[in-house]
């Protein structure tokens, strides 16, 4: 479950990233999902003990249950090779389910 959180939140990520380029803070990244807030944590996490994105962490302040964090970029060159390119895809969530040639 994990896994498939981080998948979906590093496409909603990379979407944002292309068609807003706005930094993300706590509050855009949880009205881009419609996951609680410790399941949001968990998928960033993930996502950045992954090296997929970019994450400076504030410590005790939370949002909706997220752990605060500053954005530096989010999504870095790793996370979009890994959108962009199927078989890097693949191997990162182990299905291409919601994988879609950009």
């Amino acid at each position: 479950m994990i896994k498939e959180d981080a998948k979906n939140l590093l496409i909603k990520i990379y979407e944002h990233y292309v068609t807003v380029y706005d930094f993300l803070g706590n509050k855009t990244i949880s009205n881009l999902v419609n996951f609680s807030g410790q399941r949001i944590d968990r998928a960033l996490r993930f996502l950045k003990d992954r090296g997929l994105i970019d994450l400076i962490y504030i410590i005790d302040m939370e949002y909706d249950n997220i752990q605060a964090f500053r954005v530096s970029k989010l999504i870095n060159h790793y996370g979009i090779d890994v959108i962009e390119n199927k078989e890097k895809f693949v191997n990162a969530f182990g299905n291409d389910k919601g994988w879609i040639e950009r």
